[in-house]
């Protein structure tokens, strides 16, 4: 009995943490989108080739220059960084450069 109570207690730990481990998804508007949209349409954000796929919750590599969100893009997404790359603008977490939201 005391090995099955410690055996469920390690795997109520490993869960926990699991998710504490993922990454929170973003939720960006569809007007916030707009903006962001029309931003690097107007030609202000310079593209940066990523050889790697990127997911929400991969990380960004080191030597790739991020660049911080404009206020005017509203909150949450300017509380970010970003790339522009393949075609997607990708908000960043500057803290640890995770990517947070992948934008079409």
């Amino acid at each position: 009995m005391k090995r099955a109570c410690i055996a469920a207690a390690v795997i109520a730990i490993l869960a926990g943490s699991q998710a504490l481990a993922q990454t929170a998804i973003v939720e960006i508007s569809p007007d916030q989108r707009a903006k962001i949209k029309a931003f690097v349409m107007e030609g202000k954000v310079k593209p940066v080739s990523i050889p790697e796929r990127l997911t929400v919750g991969s990380t960004i590599p080191g030597d790739i220059e991020l660049t911080r969100a404009p206020v005017a893009w509203g909150s949450p997404a300017n509380q970010y960084d970003f790339v522009y790359t393949g075609g997607h603008v990708v908000l960043v977490d500057p803290a640890n450069r995770q990517v947070v939201q992948i934008l079409d």
